[in-house]
């Protein structure tokens, strides 16, 4: 499984580069070990969490 595009609930749509690397890791939410894909949108490394047992998606929100 290798994801393309995320889709926000707006509409927006960003394209996926690349994917760079996965690994597991825990998330910031809940702490929980899920699948990490380390990816590159428009140049940014972002990360994208997928749990298998919910079978979400799901991205970390950004602080400034």
């Amino acid at each position: 499984m290798t994801p393309l595009e995320i889709l926000w609930r707006d509409g927006k749509r960003y394209v996926i580069d690349k994917v760079k690397f996965t690994d597991r890791a825990p998330s910031k939410v809940g702490g929980m070990v899920t699948k990490r894909y380390t990816v590159l949108i428009g140049g940014q490394e972002r990360y994208l969490y997928f749990d298998k047992y919910t079978e979400r998606w799901f991205v970390e929100k950004r602080y400034l």
